[in-house]
């Protein structure tokens, strides 16, 4: 009879264990290297990196609602970017800092905590705009800077007039002209 519960607590605690655990975003970073970066924590972030990358966008499109069309007539800004860093030890101790002169900058945004960027920036001067989703290669080790190696998925780029067309069937872009749609019809 003990034999059986010990199994059956174990076997509960496997089961639980096996689970994915449902990816949160935590609180925004106070601090910034540059007034046009945010930085976000992210915890139980998905080992896939297209459900990664699907989250990210569904967080920057529901939360942050960055506005792309005062972005294209703001002229002081020519990027604007928002990272997703693993939350760990040593990037939650990071966002806790009061003092920020004490933050090691290099020792938390690295390849091991970042998981994404999404990048918005200007092109050729004028009111274009080209949206995109960064992850690290799939084995950052080989690479001197792997930060630097981010894969770009391409979400908006109104730089080159023939980019939709041959980009409308990808599941990330179909995604966010959907949100873009749905909130131009809101407003």
């Amino acid at each position: 009879m003990k034999n059986l519960i010990v199994i059956l607590i174990v076997l509960s605690f496997s089961l639980n264990a096996c689970k994915e655990k449902e990816t949160i975003f935590l609180s925004e970073s106070p601090y910034y290297r540059f007034p046009n970066e945010k930085y976000i924590l992210v915890e139980n972030a998905p080992k896939d990196r297209n459900k990664l990358k699907q989250l990210v966008l569904e967080n920057w499109i529901q939360t942050l609602d960055f506005p792309i069309d005062s972005f294209r007539i703001q002229t002081d800004i020519d990027f604007f970017s928002v990272s997703y860093i693993k939350s760990v030890y040593v990037t939650r101790q990071f966002f806790d800092y009061e003092d920020k002169s004490h933050r090691d900058y290099e020792n938390w945004h690295n390849y091991k905590t970042i998981l994404g960027k999404i990048w918005i920036y200007k092109c050729n001067n004028n009111n274009n705009v080209k949206l995109s989703i960064r992850t690290l290669p799939i084995d950052p080790k080989k690479y001197d800077d792997p930060i630097m190696k981010m894969e770009e998925d391409i979400l908006l780029n109104e730089c080159d007039s023939t980019w939709y067309e041959s980009n409308k069937d990808n599941t990330l872009v179909k995604y966010f002209m959907d949100s873009q749609e749905k909130k131009n019809k809101i407003q």
